[in-house]
């Protein structure tokens, strides 16, 4: 075990740009300390290790190094005296906890140590006056019997050897998935496994990244199907400039994770592809989003992104600080359970057409799909009319909903049926107001 401050955790790190995105992230989060479990066993790394390091010549580790940060400030002696039964203290410890970082003993083609399974606090909910929403599980994680936890999105860099950008994406998925589906968690090599049943012209491994067909049946293997939003067009014109951030707030408020195909180009160069993970964004009071964040395996967490289009082109690392010219987003993947048959762009259509109508009302209004127990479950904090008639209504596991809202108040939702192959409305519901 090995504690010190903040400050001194970059020589576990290595010099990769995740691990300098990664070291100045903790310190906007307020990193002051943090503490090293060595010989740390890693079910994903453990897993990768067996399928395929572990029938290398060359003798890699088994074990990796799970470091924890706390934004509290302890050295070594302090966190022993906390171990006998200062309960006092332990509470102030766990409550200072931000999270915590895997490095691997396998280095990438720069001699850098690769950073595994990754869980750090998100940004504050609230900035100037926006607020944040972000896609976030619970990790729970205990270290010499304390029991601490922290709400993250799972990040991991690449492992060209078992799996690139669009396998680090799937993985970073499947957590969000799980809770809302049951989705089984695997390895990179695992999910590179499952993929490559849709055959293609490269390598198995060590790994060249998937194609979209690959990613889709590596979707479809865990028994779920995609929504796919085509976002690239001759024309930009042609595609409505909020689209993207609708897209985003319409699944992202329930959890559901959003995969995003990048086209990435640099003047006189065949375009490359790449894929991320959205894992939030930001937006004003008038609900119009003015950044989103997203995690890029050759990035880091929760990454910041600006666009002066709606989304359509962005500007971040890649144009920033790797050289290139142009991001555009080519697709987003939604995986979806199979029974929710009402696709987004048959409901958009309708909340397009409403909210064309109600512009001149100032009314905020939403699109966003629900399952109904979360959804009723909201509704029965909340001050409705008929709320016990609404809340014994039968209704279908996924919802549509379509929400009205001024000043921050809720006006009334419109419940569409999310099992329904075309729109079908299933009731009103409408909160007593206390403007």
């Amino acid at each position: 075990m090995i504690v010190n401050d903040r400050d001194s955790s970059e020589s576990y790190f290595g010099y990769s740009y995740q691990a300098h995105y990664i070291l100045n992230y903790l310190d906007t989060i307020g990193a002051k300390t943090f503490l090293v479990e060595e010989n740390y066993i890693d079910k994903d790394y453990l897993i990768d290790y067996s399928k395929f390091y572990a029938r290398s010549f060359k003798p890699y580790e088994r074990f990796t190094r799970r470091m924890h940060f706390f934004s509290s400030e302890f050295d070594a002696n302090e966190f022993l005296h906390i171990l006998n039964d200062k309960q006092s203290e332990i509470d102030a410890l766990i409550h200072s906890y931000l999270g915590f970082v895997v490095i691997k003993p396998i280095l990438n083609a720069a001699d850098n140590p690769l950073i595994g399974r990754t869980a750090l606090k998100p940004y504050p909910p609230e900035v100037d006056g926006d607020s944040r929403v972000f896609l976030t599980c619970s990790n729970s994680v205990s270290l010499y019997g304390i029991d601490l936890c922290v709400d993250s999105l799972r990040f991991q860099s690449q492992d060209i050897a078992v799996g690139a950008c669009a396998t680090t994406a799937l993985w970073v998925t499947l957590q969000p998935l799980k809770d809302l589906f049951g989705t089984n968690l695997h390895s990179l090599a695992e999910i590179t496994e499952r993929s490559i049943l849709f055959p293609s012209e490269f390598r198995n491994f060590p790994s060249v990244g998937l194609n979209l067909n690959q990613i889709i049946t590596y979707i479809k293997s865990n028994g779920l199907d995609t929504e796919c939003i085509n976002l690239e067009s001759g024309n930009d014109s042609e595609i409505r400039k909020d689209l993207v951030s609708d897209v985003v707030k319409a699944f992202m408020k329930s959890g559901y994770p959003l995969i995003a195909t990048l086209r990435i180009e640099r003047d006189d160069e065949p375009p490359d592809y790449h894929a991320i993970v959205i894992s939030g964004y930001r937006c004003n009071q008038k609900g119009i989003v003015n950044e989103l964040y997203i995690h890029d395996d050759q990035i880091g967490p929760y990454s910041r992104v600006t666009s002066n289009d709606g989304f359509l082109q962005w500007n971040n690392e890649w144009i920033q600080k790797f050289g290139y010219d142009k991001i555009s987003i080519h697709k987003l993947l939604i995986p979806l359970y199979p029974k929710i048959r009402l696709s987004f762009f048959k409901m958009y259509a309708i909340f397009s057409q409403a909210r064309e109508q109600n512009l001149s009302n100032g009314f905020l209004i939403d699109l966003f799909i629900s399952q109904l127990n979360n959804y009723k479950k909201f509704l029965l904090g909340q001050d409705i009319k008929n709320k016990d008639k609404i809340l014994i209504t039968p209704l279908p596991k996924f919802l549509w909903i379509i929400r009205y809202s001024f000043n921050e108040c809720f006006i009334k939702d419109i419940v569409y049926d999310g099992t329904s192959v075309f729109p079908t409305k299933l009731l009103e519901v409408n909160y007593n107001l206390h403007f």
